[in-house]
């Protein structure tokens, strides 16, 4: 099997489920390893579940406390070693913890979008307003977040790209973020991103009766892998979660296959644009 790309955050999640495997192979619980490493059960159980970044010195102790040697050992500790290699992101200030990591360690993302263009379709213009209104006043703050966003939509057409389906309520195509100009040259560029390979775009029209999307958005992310299970993530008013249990990503997938399906075709979608480009948008 070929190896994944040195992402920090992928690996730390396969890291993550593999020691919490070595540890299940060698017959001892969490608890029990915790005593053995002096630890608290809470460290451990962090560790486990990829919330916290392995120490390599960590990782050689529970190496030797769960009798692993050799070159299977040899290999866990290389990829100790990759999870302390920096992600792009951390030259913008951006967090391990936040959706960037896991965007760019997915191979598919699908987005519900009820308020805003998705940050992988938005031009700068759009996207800087977004973030001036968001009231932060820091301006090198506002700039590195702005080029983090930019530097997202690279994933669309670098050599593993990113797959993107999209289903943006029309309300979104009419609601004002920085005028006019900014609004028709968003719009527009929705058309032009449609026309990527990686990106497929559907639009759901305010005509459609309530619809199993209607509490809010929601982004699905699917990775390569086997070990790195799928997630769903979600933004709300006191932060955000990423949740990988089965039953939410299975739920997360059957909505969304279920808006795609209410929503207009890439024809009608892209018909529905340049109609509200020219209805609202149009520049005197």
């Amino acid at each position: 099997m070929p190896q994944p790309p040195n992402r920090p955050r992928l690996i730390q999640r396969r890291l993550a489920k593999t020691l919490r495997r070595m540890r299940e192979e060698a017959g001892l619980t969490q608890e029990e390893a915790s005593v053995r490493m002096e630890w608290s059960n809470s460290k451990l159980s962090r560790l486990e579940n990829g919330e916290t970044r392995i120490d390599i010195h960590w990782a050689r102790s529970l190496l030797d406390l769960y009798d692993i040697a050799g070159p299977r050992a040899d290999d866990m500790m290389e990829l100790a070693r990759d999870v302390l290699r920096p992600g792009w992101w951390k030259a913008y200030g951006a967090s391990d913890k936040g959706y960037v990591p896991l965007e760019d360690d997915a191979m598919a993302v699908s987005d519900h979008q009820v308020m805003l263009i998705p940050g992988l379709l938005q031009t700068k213009d759009y996207a800087q307003r977004l973030l001036r209104r968001a009231g932060n006043p820091n301006r090198r703050r506002i700039a590195n977040d702005l080029a983090v966003r930019m530097r997202r939509q690279e994933q669309l057409a670098n050599e593993r790209p990113l797959k993107l389906r999209a289903v943006i309520e029309e309300h979104v195509l009419r609601r004002t973020v920085g005028g006019q100009s900014v609004m028709r040259a968003q719009l527009e560029h929705l058309i032009e991103a449609a026309a990527l390979p990686t990106v497929e775009l559907r639009i759901m029209p305010s005509a459609v009766d309530m619809h199993d999307g209607i509490e809010g958005a929601f982004t699905v992310l699917e990775y390569e892998y086997p070990e790195d299970p799928d997630l769903v993530y979600l933004d709300h008013c006191a932060g955000s979660m990423a949740m990988e249990k089965p039953d939410y990503v299975g739920a997360g997938k059957v909505t969304f296959d279920s808006l795609w399906d209410a929503a207009l075709d890439e024809p009608g979608s892209l018909a529905l644009v340049r109609r509200v480009i020219d209805e609202v948008w149009s520049v005197e």
